[in-house]
């Protein structure tokens, strides 16, 4: 029985990788709509916003959140997280869940801003 099971995995298996279909690559570029809210510091209140952005693997840099381009500092499976000297954040890439802060001069000065936002991916910008 074992050595049937064996030769008809295998014939399965043989099967699919001469199938000539080339495993699917992700995207080098992912569009994102977000929803979400952005705090001022100066303000202590959080207001709702809708914004897009724009991960590029290629290019290892994250567009948009009103903020340019920023570096992608790591990407792992669950995570790409982004950095500048006055700008970090991070994605998850199971959960959609961004966080983004903008600082002073400097990543160690107080937070200006800060989004917390629910991310989906899109076909393209809006």
């Amino acid at each position: 029985m074992v050595p049937s099971l064996i030769r008809a995995c295998a014939g399965a298996c043989l099967t699919i990788a001469s199938s000539g279909e080339a495993p699917v690559e992700p995207p080098d570029r992912i569009f994102l709509s977000c929803r979400g809210t952005l705090v001022a510091a100066d303000a202590g209140k959080s207001d709702p916003i809708i914004t897009n952005a724009i991960v590029d693997l290629g290019r290892h840099a994250v567009y948009g959140f009103g903020m340019g381009a920023i570096p992608i500092a790591y990407v792992t499976v669950g995570e790409v997280s982004f950095a500048s000297p006055t700008v970090d954040g991070s994605l998850d890439r199971k959960t959609g869940h961004t966080v983004v802060t903008l600082h002073g001069p400097t990543r160690q000065s107080p937070a200006l801003m800060s989004f917390d936002l629910a991310c989906g991916q899109s076909d393209r910008p809006s």
